[in-house]
């Protein structure tokens, strides 16, 4: 929806396959984390949890005419939606639909 508002053009049902896809490996980190004793450390389960939000974000350092950071994966898809100018404001919600997401997984 936020791509749409920004003059991208995609369907909604495109953009929601792309982020459901993208989702996956904060699935895996969950179930990771559920067969592990309770008593596991803090920063082993935030290890585990950080593994699965950068893989579904994977951070790459783009280089066009700008060096730009960008997000790859769901976010480079919302990303390539919407022109230059728009990108952040475009990518934005997403990653913070990932981190959400990825700190849910974390405290649960």
């Amino acid at each position: 929806m936020n791509a749409k508002l920004l003059g991208g053009s995609t369907s909604f049902f495109q953009s929601v396959c792309v982020l459901g896809y993208c989702v996956f490996p904060l699935d895996l980190a969950a179930l990771t984390l559920w067969f592990l004793p309770r008593d596991t450390p803090f920063l082993i389960r935030l290890a585990i949890v950080g593994l699965g939000f950068a893989w579904s974000t994977m951070c790459n350092i783009l280089s066009s005419n700008s060096p730009l950071i960008t997000l790859a994966a769901s976010v480079a898809f919302m990303g390539a939606l919407v022109t230059d100018e728009k990108k952040v404001l475009g990518v934005y919600p997403v990653f913070l639909f990932y981190l959400f997401l990825a700190w849910f997984v974390l405290i649960v």
